[in-house]
């Protein structure tokens, strides 16, 4: 089922094909439809912390209020889990809220995606995700692979972090079916999605210090989500409350005019 004010897409997708690239000190990104809908993303980010550190972020259990798109995290289940080489091997199955904003279009969606975590080899560790299911999606899988960067002397100064990914939307916002340029519309909320997530990945970053470990900022990170999350679902209950109360005076108002 779509979305509410969401439509399936137009046939002849094919027409709307093309290629969108940002490309900044330290990242690259690059999404092409060159087969209609189907976005592709190729991401290359360069962060001057460990491998592992970045590894913890896209393995945590709760990436509430880590990423600005996912408004909560669900349910978590591993399916299964097993040591390989030096460390493990674990399939989980995470259901996440999401977000999504299109100039004045804004809608909430949930998706849960089965994601394997392989961190058997410390110089590759990897991450692959695949859609399970989706209110907006009908396609969402890739990987990230993180690799550490070395010095002259072999000493680990950061890391590389690969993201390869295809999205296909189950439909558009109805505003945006029939506009000549759908294709660069669609690539542009893939690009900007990903420009979020790592200066997302960034933010949290910045706050790992010595006395702080990533652990520790995953933590406070979404205690914080979950309480903004609560506080924005009480105010909601308080608008359609207030809402309910003006309706119903109005209402008395109007009747209290014909006795």
């Amino acid at each position: 089922m779509l979305s509410k004010n969401v439509v399936p897409l137009p046939p002849n997708g094919e027409r709307l094909a093309g290629e969108s690239v940002d490309n900044k000190d330290n990242y690259s990104l690059q999404v092409s439809n060159a087969d209609g809908y189907l976005c592709r993303l190729q991401a290359t980010c360069h962060f001057p912390v460990a491998p592992e550190t970045v590894y913890a972020i896209f393995v945590n259990t709760d990436n509430t209020g880590v990423f600005r798109d996912i408004k909560t995290s669900g349910r978590r289940e591993v399916i299964e889990e097993k040591p390989q080489g030096k460390g493990h091997r674990r399939v989980v199955e995470v259901e996440q809220v999401g977000e999504s904003k299109i100039l004045m279009w804004h809608t909430t969606f949930s998706t849960e995606v089965r994601v394997v975590e392989d961190d058997s080899d410390p110089a590759r560790l990897k991450t692959e995700f695949e859609l399970v299911r989706s209110d907006i999606l009908t396609r969402f899988h890739g990987s990230w692979l993180v690799t550490p960067e070395t010095d002259a002397k072999g000493q680990v100064i950061g890391c590389t972090a690969i993201l390869e990914q295809e999205v296909l939307p189950r439909g558009v916002p109805a505003f945006l079916a029939n506009v000549p340029v759908l294709g660069s519309a669609l690539r542009g909320v893939v690009i900007r999605s990903a420009q979020r997530m790592i200066q997302d990945i960034e933010s949290i970053l910045g706050r790992v210090n010595d006395t702080t470990d990533i652990h520790e900022v995953l933590r406070r990170a979404a205690k914080k989500g979950h309480a903004q999350e609560a506080d924005k679902q009480a105010q909601s209950q308080r608008k359609e409350q207030q809402k309910q109360e003006a309706a119903e005076q109005k209402r008395l108002g109007h009747g209290g005019r014909f006795l």
